[in-house]
């Protein structure tokens, strides 16, 4: 099986068991750009699948987990901020998933996922109108959420979105967007 396979594959499994818990998800970061950007995955990056769930739905995942777990799928590199899981990651085969819990701000129309940085961790923010409502795409035959005015989710998350950049060279902690990058993100 190839790289792709695999990740289509997991892709597949994963949104048949999200499905059959009811548990919403949406496709996030490298997955969306390359789904609404270029139709399939980035190129090199088949690897690391993302996808968000809101924080109202993530006590789902543990249920999420145990039936993945039949399918082959481990679970690795939690991400742990005041006693609190913000992410892990979902790996089989060759392919591994990112699962993010994408926080609504208590007092601000703004969302915001943690991810590792060069100097601990960081939060993505962006308003929270990509998180109230979603978009569909359809992605290797199956239909998917997405952030609501994706464009605008990219841009925020990205910047240029629209020029491919070889995935070796991308280091996403150092993008242009750095204002919606934050170190010091008061949660």
């Amino acid at each position: 099986m190839t790289l792709k396979e695999q990740a289509i594959q997991n892709l597949k499994d994963f949104h048949w068991v999200a499905g059959q818990l009811g548990l919403d998800f949406c496709l996030m970061d490298g997955t969306l750009l390359g789904a609404y950007r270029d139709g399939d995955f980035c190129p090199g990056d088949e690897d690391d699948l993302d996808v968000g769930v809101l924080d109202k739905d993530y006590h789902k995942v543990d249920a999420l987990v145990a039936m993945l777990a039949p399918f082959r799928f481990e679970r690795w590199k939690n991400l742990v901020f005041r006693g609190r899981v913000e992410g892990f990651g979902l790996r089989r085969g060759e392919s591994h998933f990112d699962v993010i819990r994408v926080n609504h701000h208590p007092s601000r129309p703004e969302c915001y996922n943690l991810g590792r940085g060069p100097n601990g961790l960081m939060a993505f923010v962006y308003p929270s109108k990509h998180h109230d409502a979603f978009e569909e795409i359809q992605l290797h035959g199956l239909t998917f959420k997405i952030p609501a005015d994706p464009e605008g989710f990219l841009t925020a998350r990205y910047g240029d979105w629209r020029t491919p950049i070889n995935r070796p060279e991308f280091e996403w902690y150092s993008q242009s967007n750095r204002d919606s990058i934050r170190e010091d993100y008061d949660f």
